[in-house]
């Protein structure tokens, strides 16, 4: 299926799995992050800080957050380039301050119970990412990805990030360009990440620097961000999750 059936075949794509999810949990708004992993040979260098990056925004995910991977290689193809993981809701009222103790120790097991079941899903998402990654030889579609990214993020409610994982080369059906496409793709609200970008700080890249701000600032994206290797390295682009992982215990003076 190419990517233009694929949109015309369906007419949601929720990035998380219900309009439920998109419920506010005590001002902790749910989060979708977006990677865009470039899988093709320029990019091979790089590929092992990528993963190491995507490690850490794994780590950084909780309750209510979500994690699509989208790997850049050769034509779009949705079953074999993108991995998706969806974390448990946690019930707001698990956040809400205990009117009693007992209280208090059943929010607390239950909040502890959420927090094992999306430690599950992301060690499963990550023993997913460690299967060996077919690099592509000839083809780099960043404007196709883009697309795609698009439209999964359009319908979600809470916060978006984009993260790319990739060169910013675009080399498909005989465009190659280190520039973003003409056409713009929505990004309404999305704070967006370009890492491992090898000419970030080159004297020639204050030009592609600038086209591709252009071009998210003028999709609707909230910021837009890019980074060299070195300094992608080490940072996290996500904050940690706001969910505790144990509800406040207004008792513990009390109890002490």
């Amino acid at each position: 299926m190419t990517r233009r059936e694929f949109f015309r075949t369906t007419s949601v794509l929720p990035l998380i799995g219900g309009a439920s999810l998109w419920a506010d949990t005590k001002g902790v708004l749910p989060r979708s992050v977006n990677a865009l992993l470039d899988c093709t040979i320029s990019f091979k260098p790089y590929l092992s800080g990528a993963f190491s990056g995507i490690d850490r925004v794994l780590d950084a995910l909780g309750p209510g957050d979500s994690c699509v991977l989208q790997r850049i290689a050769g034509g779009f193809d949705a079953a074999r380039q993108v991995s998706e993981c969806v974390l448990p809701l946690v019930d707001p009222e698990l956040l809400a301050p205990s009117s009693n103790y007992p209280e208090y120790l059943r929010k607390k097991a239950e909040l502890k119970r959420v927090w094992e079941d999306a430690d599950r899903r992301k060690a499963a998402f990550r023993e997913a990412l460690r299967r060996p990654v077919a690099l592509d030889t000839a083809n780099t579609d960043v404007f196709g990805a883009l697309e795609y990214a698009s439209h999964r993020i359009q319908p979600f409610r809470g916060q978006t990030h984009l993260l790319l994982f990739s060169d910013l080369v675009h080399d498909f059906h005989g465009v190659k360009t280190e520039l973003p496409p003409r056409q713009n793709h929505p990004f309404p609200g999305t704070n967006v990440t370009a890492l491992f970008v090898p000419w970030q700080g080159s004297l020639a890249s204050r030009q592609k620097t600038q086209a591709w701000d252009r071009y998210f600032m003028g999709s609707g994206a909230k910021a837009f961000s890019l980074f060299d290797e070195a300094q992608s390295l080490s940072i996290t682009p996500i904050s940690a999750s706001a969910v505790l992982r144990v509800p406040e215990n207004p008792f513990h003076k009390k109890r002490g």
